[in-house]
């Protein structure tokens, strides 16, 4: 989980750079808009990724414990000789 995680920031990190470069101007209103919403999208998702790398691997250990032990008996049998 974390070298997903850990991926994912990286890719986020390459479109931040890639996207910096890029001029608004060129594009139409629509575009300018959501390469802003991205934008704002990737810093909130990499500001998240930061608590997820500590929490996640965690949680998803949790849920792989075991919480109840229960031991049900099945039967018990007696064996008695017939020459007794």
């Amino acid at each position: 989980m974390k070298k997903i995680l850990e991926d994912q920031q990286k890719r986020i990190a390459k479109c931040q750079e890639e996207t910096k470069a890029v001029q608004l101007s060129l594009f139409a209103i629509d575009e300018q808009r959501q390469l802003e919403a991205d934008r704002r999208h990737w810093e909130k998702r990499i500001k998240a990724i930061a608590t997820e790398l500590i929490s996640e691997p965690a949680r998803i250990e949790a849920a792989y414990k075991v919480k109840a032990v229960r031991v049900e008996p099945v039967g018990v049998i007696y064996l008695w000789p017939i020459s007794g």
